[in-house]
């Protein structure tokens, strides 16, 4: 059954984590590159915006969300949901600090068991 609140999600979420140590230990290292990349991407853009003319920085940008838009775009109209794709930018950066969230509180407690 599906999480029908953000909270239950969060749980469902939690757990699946939790099984991560279970993955092999390339899978690991692929998801972990996945989120660490978008952090860098996002800590890397925003600092060097201060330090390179905006109209350096401005086409690489834009380029990583035309590249990302391109590719999410095809599934999206594949799996017939294209509106998402309205709010994918705030999508990937709640979804990075959501994985940020759930990393630190697993660390804090453990999660509650599968049923």
């Amino acid at each position: 059954k599906a999480p029908e609140t953000l909270n239950e999600w969060f749980r469902q979420k939690r757990r699946h984590v939790s099984t991560a140590s279970y993955y092999k230990k390339r899978h690991q290292f692929s998801l972990g590159l996945f989120y660490f990349s978008k952090v860098i991407f996002y800590i890397t853009s925003i600092g060097l915006f201060f330090f390179y003319p905006w109209e350096i920085m401005l086409p690489i940008v834009l380029g990583y969300f035309a590249i990302q838009y391109v590719v999410i775009g095809l599934w999206a109209k594949k799996l017939e949901e294209t509106n998402i794709l309205y709010y994918l930018p705030f999508l990937e950066i709640f979804l990075m600090l959501f994985q940020f969230a759930i990393f630190i509180t697993n660390l804090v407690s453990k999660p509650t068991h599968w049923k």
